[in-house]
């Protein structure tokens, strides 16, 4: 059980379908990169096949492309996007406990942007920590990493890996967070299936922020 033998100090959270629903914004942001560079652009049902399956970076190779996609990321907001359901909830009763928050996340971006963007949705106060993909460091490299994000949040926090919690959505969320040893919770808010999370090895798969908000509190 979460906590059993050691408490919780820290939650450290992907951003992306974990915390913000911004899958339309990836979709749209992804086609204007595949124009630019010359690639035929994808239907939504396309889309939706290629990313549940992880398969988009198997079939664009291109650094630069994911280099020019990460970058229009923050910049491209769309109608669609906001906080998913239960995102304040959970952030404010992680502040009400004394439990930390950091946000890691693979766009390529200044972390003032980021938290701007938070701060319109009304969660930037209750948040410690936010690391982005540096923007002076190509796409690919290791010091730019999720592994290497959620290690530097442990470290500027002062938390040991079996005090913090990683929740994520995605592939390479849980096979970061589960490399460096921490719990990690794979969510079902994005497009990947509970059964791919457990396979990635995640300790435990909620539906929502509102199941793991309740996962926490029978901590």
């Amino acid at each position: 059980m979460i906590g059993r033998y050691h408490r919780i100090k820290l939650v450290i959270f992907d951003l992306d379908q974990t915390l913000l629903c911004t899958i339309r914004r990836f979709y749209e942001a992804l086609n204007e990169a595949l124009r630019i560079h010359g690639e035929q652009q994808l239907s939504w049902n396309e889309f939706v096949e290629l990313y549940s399956h992880d398969m988009l970076r198997v079939r664009y190779t291109d650094d630069r492309l994911w280099h020019y996609f990460l970058t229009i990321y923050t910049k491209r907001r769309t109608s669609h996007d906001g906080p998913l359901e239960g995102a304040k909830e959970i952030l404010e009763w992680l502040k009400k406990n004394n439990i930390k928050v950091a946000i890691v996340t693979g766009r390529i971006a200044e972390v003032s942007d980021v938290i701007r963007e938070l701060e319109d949705y009304g969660l930037a106060d209750h948040i410690d920590l936010v690391l982005t993909h540096p923007v002076d460091v190509p796409v690919g490299d290791l010091r730019a990493s999720k592994r290497e994000l959620i290690k530097r949040a442990l470290e500027r926090l002062g938390v040991q890996p079996k005090e913090a919690l990683f929740v994520g959505d995605y592939v390479e969320d849980i096979v970061a967070s589960k490399s460096l040893n921490v719990t990690t919770v794979g969510i079902l808010t994005g497009l990947m299936n509970d059964k791919r999370l457990k396979e990635l090895g995640a300790d435990y798969v909620v539906r929502d922020l509102k199941e793991l908000l309740q996962l926490l509190k029978d901590c």
